[in-house]
Parts: C-alpha cells; structure tokens; sequence
C-alpha cells in the first residue's frame, strides 16, 4: 500500500460502498511528478490499492471530486475515476481556477469562466446552461440539481437549470453587515428544495422561501366534483 499525502482533503464512496476514491498524491512523489496522481482508487471491502489517474500537469489543489467519486475534475480536464478516461466537455475549457461545484448526485457539473458560468450534463459532455453574467462565488447546487444559486455583491440569484429562466433575485439587506454590506459568505438550499439560506459574515443566516406564496382561488362545487373524478382513475 503507498503512503499517501491528501489534498484539500476529500476521500469519496461510490453509492455501493465498494470503491472509495481520494484525492491525494503518492508519497514519495514519483519522477513523474504530477502527470497520474490526480486521483486513486481503492476497493472498500478489501482495502486493495486499484489505480492511480488523472493524466495531468497542474496543481492537483485545485482537483475537485465528485460526491460518488464518479468523476475528478482539474482546472482544464474533467475524468472517469473508473478507468482513468478524460472526458469532454462542449465549449471552453474551465478557465477560471479552482471555480467548479458538481451538483449533489454528481451528475451536473458548473464551472468558472472568464466571462461567467457554465453548467454540464457530465454523462454527456453537453452545455445545459451558460450564464454569462453569473459568478461561482458561493454556488451550489438544490439536492435534486434542478436549481443554481449564486451571490454577488448584495444579491443571490436561482436559476433553474431546465428552463434556462431565472426564477429568483433576492437582495441582501445592506445593512446585513458592518464590513461587507450585504455580501454573503455561503448559500445553501434545504433539503427539500423549498428554502435557500444564506450566511453573512457577522454571524446572521437569512432563509428565503424558493417560491412566493400564491393566491388560491376558490373552486366551484362542479370543479371539485370533475377533480375527486380525475384522481379516481387507473
């Protein structure tokens, strides 16, 4: 078994529990230096080193996992954990380093680039989404990747990743903190999906409803009677 130096630290499980996924270099580090030790896989049951990937040359703190360890992402290249694979990924390379975030399931990724954000189906290399005015400053993902959030300055803006539509802005009380005006330093979506919180650097977390709440109208007996009939069918 090698000896191994962590990086930032992330240790990922696939969702099986077999195969466990580190981010982390082998020490000593190899002549080669940096070109295969972006990541390295490991059986979970047995503890048997498997293989190291990766394939590149630049500052593996700045590698990113997903959260089943499916995937390793670096500043230009995205891989399969799997089989040490680079993958596509449709327009331009990541160019802002270290600005990415998977969602939740691992299978949407968003990166940083020089004239905003992009998000990928990472299967497929496909853009779903490119937002050019957009920043990864504090973005995340809701659990079931439906929805992008973001903050600047003294705003957070949701987006829904299959529409394409901004669904909310927010403004951040600029009074929020003494130092920072309404910046946030983190957002977070609820597990639901229904509430987006927010945290400010003076100790205060804002919860913002993800939907407004909506007038209901009154239905008419003869409404009500066609609905108790719909929901009774196969």
């Amino acid at each position: 078994m090698p000896s191994l130096r962590l990086l930032r630290p992330q240790v990922r499980r696939s969702l099986d529990g077999r195969v466990l996924t580190m981010a982390a270099q082998p020490v000593p580090l190899p002549p080669e230096r940096f070109r295969q030790y972006l990541f390295s896989r490991w059986d979970a049951v047995t503890g048997r080193f498997e293989r190291w990937g990766g394939n590149i040359d630049r500052d593996l703190n700045l590698a990113l996992l997903s959260p089943d360890g499916r995937f390793a992402i670096t500043q230009d290249a995205l891989f399969s954990t799997g089989d040490g694979s680079r993958l596509p990924l449709s327009g331009e390379s990541i160019l802002s380093p270290g600005k990415y975030v998977f969602s939740p399931d691992g299978r949407l990724l968003a990166g940083g680039r020089t004239n905003g954000v992009r998000i990928w189906e990472v299967a497929t290399g496909k853009t779903l989404l490119n937002l050019p005015e957009a920043t990864m400053h504090h973005a995340t993902f809701s659990a079931d990747g439906r929805h992008f959030a973001f903050g600047f300055l003294y705003s957070v803006q949701v987006w829904d990743v299959r529409t394409g539509k901004r669904v909310l802005f927010l403004t951040v009380p600029e009074n929020q903190d003494e130092f920072l005006g309404g910046s946030c330093t983190d957002i977070a979506f609820s597990a639901d999906g229904r509430m987006l919180a927010t945290g400010h650097a003076e100790g205060t977390i804002l919860l913002w409803p993800m939907a407004p709440p909506s007038k209901k109208m009154p239905l008419e007996a003869s409404n009500l009677a066609g609905l108790w009939e719909d929901l009774a069918q196969p």
